[in-house]
């Protein structure tokens, strides 16, 4: 294509473009004054090690499914895919979502002790 070609058409598909978010901002004013998305969180693979470490005997409900699952994930991308597999299933599940809650605390001191 042409220099000029492609500068015309450049320029009708931002022309469209600021047309649909002028529609939107319109129709949707809260689109327009959403706040900005907050800072993602460290990814769980970055934290130290210390920080990952739970004792075996602390309360079940203190460390959240989301919390187990990235952790759970780190540990195959570390070990791969079949030791995360088999990890889940020295605790008695065969997938992720079938630990237990009271299970946590021994598979995250597993986790954190294989790093």
């Amino acid at each position: 294509m042409e220099p000029q070609l492609i500068k015309d058409y450049t320029e009708r598909f931002l022309g469209a473009l600021e047309r649909i978010a002028q529609a939107l901002e319109t129709a949707h004013p809260l689109i327009a004054a959403a706040p900005e998305p907050p800072a993602p969180e460290t990814p769980l693979g970055e934290l130290p090690v210390s920080t990952l470490s739970v004792s075996a005997t602390a309360a079940a409900s203190s460390i959240p499914y989301p919390v187990l699952k990235q952790a759970i994930l780190g540990y195959q991308d570390r070990h791969g895919y079949q030791a995360g597999v088999d990890l889940v299933k020295r605790h008695g599940a065969t997938y992720m979502k079938d630990l237990k809650p009271e299970q946590y605390p021994a598979l995250m001191a597993e986790i954190s002790t294989k790093r």
